[in-house]
């Protein structure tokens, strides 16, 4: 069956960049894949739904049309231009420029209000998980307001090690909203199965939630056809919206159930992305196969 691709949604970290290595604020999408995706975005948008804020996407997702950010719970449209494309460190001055919308897609006050907890429990995690990479996720729009929370254990050198972390981090956050009187949509714990990080949110969100909202800034009807790729269980929402869901695999120590109809090694995408462009984006599972390709 072939369907005529209208958009692509993609994940970033574990997605456009290798599980192992996602997190660090230096390493970007390889230039290969990039340059793909500039091809891609030339013709059709391509847009990020990411847990990551939009601080830590701007300048590596540049290609994107609409980014998705802190698992859906803001999305920001951009204009992207290609003479920008190439602009570096003299363009930093001007990066949010090219913003064109910007909106929460929950409450701002109940955000605002639970993220004084989110603040709390930081400062408690801090202290009793210094060996764990914290990453704190902030809005772009109403001030900053800090609305997430990654615990990181990709820089162990076994990933098996944060097991041991994972039930201990989630009975202190269970006991602290009890302690606090806290209930479950105002602190959200994601958990997951091989990837060693815990998120944590001052709300209710999902990809799906993002899903919905980015195609509703483009306005795309029930006649487009959206591709997803996505790497772990938060993209699973995402991959039951979407017209063609394919899941990314970046590193064979995550084996997690993906709710996709295809899947694609990481070293295979841009050359996916090339096939698509030039098959003027009807995609048919034969793009997929790789098997007679000619290695280096």
């Amino acid at each position: 069956m072939i369907l005529k691709v209208s958009a692509i949604f993609s994940d970033y970290d574990g997605t456009l960049i290798p599980a192992q290595v996602g997190n660090s604020m230096t390493n970007t999408i390889r230039d290969e894949l990039e340059k793909e995706l500039w091809n891609v975005a030339y013709n059709i948008p391509v847009c990020i739904i990411s847990s990551k804020d939009y601080n830590f996407l701007k300048d590596k997702v540049r290609f994107s049309k609409i980014l998705s950010c802190i698992l859906g719970i803001e999305i920001i449209g951009k204009m992207e231009t290609k003479e920008n494309r190439h602009s570096s460190n003299d363009a930093k001055s001007t990066q949010n420029s090219n913003i064109r919308n910007c909106m929460l897609l929950v409450d701002k006050t109940t955000l605002a209000k639970n993220s004084t907890s989110l603040k709390q429990i930081h400062q408690q995690i801090c202290t009793n998980y210094r060996d764990l990479n914290i990453e704190l996720k902030y809005t772009l729009s109403e001030n900053k307001i800090l609305c997430g929370i990654t615990m990181d254990g990709r820089k162990m050198s076994d990933w098996n090690m944060f097991s041991n972390y994972k039930k201990k981090i989630v009975d202190d956050i269970v006991s602290f909203k009890k302690e606090h009187h806290i209930t479950e949509e105002e602190l959200v714990v994601q958990t997951y199965r091989n990837h060693p990080f815990i998120d944590l949110y001052a709300c209710p969100c999902s990809k799906a939630m993002a899903y919905d909202g980015i195609a509703n800034m483009l306005q795309l009807t029930t006649d487009d056809n959206v591709l997803y790729l996505g790497d772990s269980e938060n993209d699973n929402p995402a991959f039951k919206k979407a017209d063609i869901s394919i899941g990314v695999r970046s590193d064979n120590r995550i084996k997690t159930a993906l709710e996709c109809k295809h899947y694609i090694e990481y070293e295979n995408l841009a050359l996916f992305l090339n096939r698509l462009t030039n098959n003027n984006f009807d995609f048919n599972e034969d793009l997929l196969n790789f098997d007679n390709e000619l290695r280096n």
